[in-house]
């Protein structure tokens, strides 16, 4: 496979930061790869004039989505749009990162290496490239104990096939082994869509490839967020993790357990911190975790989960 004759495309899904999506598109017209199409899917809920906006850029295609349809969702129109365009891979970006030049180049080189690779992802440092996130160390390089091991020697490999973890911040996906259930579940608003899906992806034998030599910087705006807009990203948070654990608990029993020690851990947090507003929130969420049982439990069978994600891609476009 010659890397520099794939057609890449980057997906960005938009949410109302119009600095950050422009540092973010600057930062890829810098990289060393001829991108076939950046695609800008814009779900805000402020009013901005994308397509304006970006207009010195070529190759960027807005698509205009319903507002506030959440990050898998957006993220599905634009994998969808790369793959009606023809392209090879596709790589999800968030907005509030910015690149290295070789970060594509990087991130395709497993996949001519290995046929059962899906998805690759790379180092994730800080905004300003001093440091790896140690998020990032604790949740997606700490299961990877290959990786450590050979950090600690300074023998770094090219690459490391991750257990199912892969930060939805940047994912490269091979469209060619796409099909409707490789794309995000439509019952994730924000957080946890990513883990879910890569865990599909894994138990159907394939494979996630970790890329240390690709380097994205990220702000970790929500992870940064503070007062109002941090307790609300917490309230999604604690509903997503809700989700997740009873998409993989098929029994009702361990779905009950689970549920009943989240939220209480949950409200208890809140309460500590005397977020009475959080506190109301969270129990809204646990509500709406209840109500959607049924519709999770559907989800597991992957003819459902397609019907699904084909039904918000027809519906979520302006």
């Amino acid at each position: 496979m010659n890397i520099h004759k794939q057609k890449v495309s980057v997906v960005i899904p938009f949410y109302n930061k119009v600095n950050d999506l422009k540092a973010c598109v600057a930062s890829l017209q810098k990289a060393n790869y001829d991108f076939h199409h950046i695609f800008v899917v814009d779900n805000s809920t402020q009013s901005f004039d994308t397509a304006h906006l970006l207009a010195a850029y070529s190759n960027i295609k807005v698509i205009k989505a319903k507002p506030r349809i959440g990050f898998g969702r957006a993220c599905n129109l634009g994998l969808y749009a790369s793959i009606e365009a023809g392209d090879d891979y596709a790589v999800i970006l968030n907005q509030d990162a910015v690149v290295k030049p070789d970060f594509a180049n990087e991130l395709l080189k497993p996949f001519a290496k290995d046929k059962d690779i899906v998805v690759s992802f790379p180092m994730i440092m800080g905004y300003d490239f001093s440091n790896i996130s140690s998020m990032f160390v604790s949740y997606y390089l700490s299961p990877m104990p290959e990786f450590i091991y050979d950090a600690s020697q300074q023998n770094i490999q090219e690459y490391y096939i991750s257990p199912s973890r892969g930060s939805g911040a940047c994912l490269m996906f091979d469209l060619s082994q796409m099909s409707a259930i490789h794309f995000f579940d439509p019952n994730f608003f924000m957080y946890c869509e990513d883990l879910e899906l890569l865990e599909r992806i894994v138990q159907e034998g394939k494979k996630i490839a970790f890329v240390p030599s690709a380097c994205i910087g990220h702000r970790h705006s929500n992870v940064n967020a503070e007062g109002k807009a941090a307790e609300e990203i917490d309230v999604w948070k604690h509903q997503s993790y809700l989700q997740l654990a009873f998409k993989r608990e098929q029994s009702l029993g361990g779905n009950l357990l689970l549920f009943s020690k989240l939220s209480i851990l949950q409200n208890m947090k809140a309460l500590g911190r005397l977020q009475l507003s959080t506190l109301f929130q969270s129990w809204m969420a646990q509500l709406k975790v209840l109500s959607m049982i049924g519709r999770i439990s559907q989800s597991r069978r992957l003819d459902v989960l397609a019907k699904s994600i084909e039904q918000h891609l027809r519906e979520d476009k302006q």
